[in-house]
Formats: structure tokens, sequence, C-alpha cells
């Protein structure tokens, strides 16, 4: 639970498929699915979805106008080494 009067952003991504964004965030990176939005059901897009790893929450929409394409989250972690790792496990792609 959130204390209160603490501030919390979430950055919200905008990306072309919800789906792939659902599989390479819960299935590569380790965030876990906490809710979706699926307006269109059974069809996957258009999708906003609310995910989160290690208390950290992060959404991504595929709908139209939400988020900027080619935005950036700065995300800081404690052991960088183990999360690089942890990525090149889980098949990650990582330019250098």
């Amino acid at each position: 639970m959130t204390p209160p009067n603490l501030l919390v952003a979430i950055p919200l991504l905008h990306v072309s498929s919800s789906k792939a964004a659902e599989e390479f965030y819960c299935g590569k990176l380790g965030f876990a699915l906490e809710w979706h939005y699926r307006p269109a059901a059974p069809a996957d897009e258009p999708g906003y979805l609310g995910l989160k790893r290690d208390g950290v929450a992060l959404h991504a929409s595929s709908f139209s106008g939400d988020g900027v394409a080619g935005g950036v989250a700065s995300f800081h972690v404690r052991d960088v080494d183990a999360l690089f790792a942890e990525f090149k496990a889980r098949g990650v792609p990582i330019e250098l």
C-alpha cells in the first residue's frame, strides 16, 4: 500500500502491440501482468496493460494517442550485473 502523500509516477510506454508487449515484458523481462484492459476482447488490440516487477509499476498501451512513440523510461537497479545476467539467460537481445 502506498503511504499517504507519497507521489508515485508510472511510466506509460506506447507499444504497437499490447500482446507482443505482454509477451516481452512478462516472458523476457520478468514483469507480472497486474491487469489489462482490452475493450474489443477476445481481440488483443487495442490494449492497455498494468505491469509490475520488484515493486516498480509500468503501463503499456497500444491505444492510438496513448504515450509517445520513442519515449524513454529510466529504471535504477541495485545490481545491474545480476539483471544483465538474468536478461541474457532469458534471451533478451542486448546491445552493448
